[in-house]
């Protein structure tokens, strides 16, 4: 059994309009240290969520490894030069796993063992989010034909998984240009040319193909939900490492103005949207454009006409992001950072299920799987399981922001549920985790204000209601 307490529901079998579902019989899970866990085959319902509900699949941070070598040292002498373990011909000790080890990146065994597993479980997928980073993050050789060939072979396993027709929305991360992280309007063409290359054997929008292949960025009216547009931004022009881009280049690419431009259009013609991209905005990001974000998501609440739903990757944390232009305001919307589907230091490979509303494109619940990769080696086989459920977990009627809002509340005011989040956040829940107060402030700051000012501020605001 897994380390964090797998538990085996009693099942019952119960009807759904297109065939039968196995679901709990009582309740969504076993409540272990304030996480619910539950280890199941299939599960076509996300308590309290109709399993007719229409859903999609987003995972991150893959970190594919074509080089990884099952039995190969994957304790090795080179590691901390960017030579990684897991290797042929690697100088050290321990036997690399089949489907992966902490010190490593993924090995392609792992990759196709999730999306086989996820196709068990959820044959259709309205659509498939992937929010960046297929290469390897370990490796120094990782140029651009390795960069390349990643993307290939994440797409044959696709094409290998899912109906042809099934659109996967893809977003550039940081490991996914060479040099890491560096990324200029008008550079790195003909890599970002081969990369929307292959994003074209599920993203077949001309425009879209057309945008994305100019600077990284897109948006796409899936073919299942016509009243629903997908906006796919480049977060890379805007990281504060990314230094081919110029500090007084306060718009590269024109990114600012046509996602402002966009969502603004979509609103008008009656579409509802959905924001996604690697980084979320907050303190990886150059402060301008978090402050110029945050202020044009809270105009856009205004009028009805900010996005649904928030996706993000890059920390391969399980994490919740909120948008604000001041302390104590509204969010204006609440991002999720998927956990990354790479068993890299030890975080469980992970992807995340999104029910929503097919007429209001609301987010319903979110259901978040993952893979206890120790077991995996050991039986010779993925088992995705089931790790635990927004609404469930955190008592929420919705997802929307301001019930985020009342999640991130009580991440300040009650330890059990900082507890629960941190075990969360890391998909690998420990026994050994505390939180007192001013972990709990921090942790509150941290997720409401993405602004490193605005942080300060809210920390300030805390200490000095402590001193009175």
């Amino acid at each position: 059994e897994s380390r964090f307490g797998g538990f085996e529901r009693t099942k019952r079998r119960t009807h759904r309009s297109s065939g039968n579902a196995w679901v709990g019989s009582s309740g969504c899970g076993d409540l272990r240290g304030g996480v619910r866990v539950v280890r199941v085959r299939c599960c076509w319902c996300a308590c309290g969520v109709a399993g007719a509900r229409p859903y999609v699949l987003h995972f991150s941070d893959l970190h594919l490894d074509l080089a990884y070598v099952e039995g190969s040292p994957y304790d090795c002498h080179y590691a901390a030069i960017g030579i990684p373990c897991c290797h042929a011909g690697n100088l050290g000790h321990a036997t690399a796993g089949t489907y992966g080890e902490p010190t490593c990146d993924a090995p392609l065994a792992l990759l196709n063992g999730v999306l086989e597993a996820a196709h068990n479980l959820f044959p259709e997928p309205d659509f498939i989010l992937f929010t960046g980073d297929v290469a390897p993050h370990l490796d120094v050789t990782a140029i651009a034909p390795v960069i390349e060939e990643d993307w290939k072979f994440l797409y044959d396993a696709f094409d290998r998984v899912f109906p042809t027709s099934t659109l996967v929305a893809p977003a550039l991360g940081n490991h996914d240009t060479y040099p890491v992280n560096q990324f200029g309007a008008g550079s790195h063409w003909r890599l970002l040319e081969k990369t929307v290359d292959v994003w074209s054997r599920r993203l077949t929008d001309t425009r879209a193909l057309t945008e994305a292949a100019n600077h990284g960025y897109y948006s796409v009216v899936p073919s299942t939900r016509p009243g629903l547009r997908i906006v796919v931004y480049n977060s890379l022009l805007y990281l504060s490492n990314n230094y081919e881009v110029p500090v007084n280049e306060t718009d590269p690419g024109s990114q600012k103005v046509w996602l402002e431009d966009t969502l603004r259009d979509a609103a008008v013609r009656g579409e509802r949207t959905w924001l996604v991209t690697h980084h979320a905005p907050r303190n990886e990001s150059r402060s301008d454009f978090v402050e110029w974000f945050n202020t044009l998501m809270n105009e856009l609440t205004q009028k009805d006409a900010a996005p649904m739903a928030a996706f993000f990757g890059d920390s391969h944390m399980d994490e919740l992001v909120l948008s604000r232009t001041a302390l104590d305001t509204p969010s204006a919307i609440a991002g999720r950072v998927v956990p990354s589907c790479s068993n890299y230091n030890g975080v469980y490979p992970s992807l995340r299920v999104m029910y929503y509303d097919e007429l209001t494109m609301e987010p319903l619940d979110e259901v978040t799987y993952h893979v206890n990769v120790t077991r995996a080696n050991t039986e010779g086989t993925v088992t995705l399981e089931k790790f635990y459920s927004a609404r469930e977990q955190y008592g929420m009627t919705d997802l929307s922001a301001a019930s985020w809002d009342k999640v991130a509340v009580h991440i300040r005011e009650d330890e059990a549920t900082a507890v629960a989040y941190l075990r969360l956040r890391s998909s690998d829940p420990k026994s050994d985790i505390s939180c007192d107060e001013l972990c709990r402030v921090n942790l509150y700051c941290s997720i409401s204000y993405g602004l490193p000012t605005l942080y300060d501020q809210c920390v300030a605001e805390w200490t000095a209601k402590r001193q009175l």
